[in-house]
């Protein structure tokens, strides 16, 4: 009983920061999580997903807003303006100038089962993510439909700990457990 308590307080502990929310109408699924596996410290991926849930829509144009100054899009690992969407700021006097991703009149319509994956970063080195934030995702679908839906994504609340030192605070958090329920 000892261990199957230990390994679920580790787990809770030691559970990496990941969110995933889907629109209401179900259109558009996005999870944002860090980066663990390139070794560039304090990238974060925002994988954005353009679901098939039948109901004759085949296309959305969309804007996506993330109400955190500390994010930065315009990265050199994102492709800046595709077809599909283009990167930029948006301006919400006095509040501030926060990042944004949109397709406006002169891009095409993003069909369908298309995924994207956008890394973002602070905007100043070493300055940590805010923990929690607020994202606006607007969409519109082929048939002229608009959805608002608002989410909170979860980031971290300083700078990120490199994979070494976290494996070595991950045993010795599980040392002092088994510590502790002796």
């Amino acid at each position: 009983m000892k261990k199957i308590v230990l390994a679920a307080v580790l787990f809770f502990l030691c559970a990496p920061v990941y969110s995933s929310v889907t629109t209401a109408d179900g259109l558009i699924t996005l999870d944002y999580y860090e980066d663990t596996q390139s070794g560039i410290e304090n990238r974060w991926i925002l994988d954005f997903s353009v679901n098939d849930i039948g109901q004759g829509i085949d296309s959305i144009k969309f804007e996506l807003t993330f109400y955190n100054e500390e994010v930065d899009f315009s990265n050199i690992y994102n492709v800046q303006n595709t077809q599909y969407y283009s990167i930029g700021y948006y301006a919400d006097i006095p509040n501030g100038i926060f990042p944004r991703i949109a397709s406006d009149e002169q891009k095409s319509w993003v069909p369908v089962n298309t995924d994207f994956a956008f890394y973002t970063t602070n905007q100043f080195f070493g300055d940590p993510l805010i923990a929690d934030f607020q994202v606006v995702l607007v969409h519109y679908d082929n048939f002229g439909n608009r959805n608002d839906d608002h989410f909170v994504l979860q980031g971290p609340i300083g700078p990120a700990v490199p994979e070494p030192m976290g494996m070595l605070l991950f045993a010795f958090g599980a040392f002092l457990i088994k510590i502790l329920m002796k």
